[in-house]
């Protein structure tokens, strides 16, 4: 890793003069018709934490968070929820652009289906 810090940091100097020297030029980044954003932040080290790791302790207590009947009452919430969903949400929902589509379809004989009046 340190080589590419190492780079990093050398790429970032370079950068941190050329704008030194811009400014002693007096041109800011006022001056110009974007302002350059390639100095960026480090990004965060790509591998070092690669496997995200539970804690030990957490299997000895997990039995007792998760019991047989809450997991029981979660799995119920969220069957609700999905219904609902399903009876109230997005999925009845019919946009202009699909009725304005279907219609026009309708109008070409592109569409077999003649059965829903819309």
């Amino acid at each position: 890793m340190s080589n590419y810090e190492d780079f990093m940091k050398a790429l970032r100097a370079e950068r941190q003069h050329e704008l030194r020297v811009a400014q002693a030029q007096g041109l800011t980044q006022r001056h110009q018709r974007q302002p350059d954003t390639r100095l960026v932040p480090l990004p965060p080290q790509p591998t070092a934490n690669f496997f995200p790791t539970t804690p030990a302790w957490i299997s000895q207590i997990e039995h007792h968070l998760f019991t047989p009947e809450l997991n029981a009452a979660i799995d119920e919430q969220k069957r609700a929820s999905r219904q609902k969903q399903r009876l109230f949400g997005e999925s009845q929902r019919v946009t202009k652009e699909q009725l304005i589509t279907k219609r026009a379809m309708r109008r070409l004989n592109h569409l077999d289906d003649k059965r829903g009046k819309v």
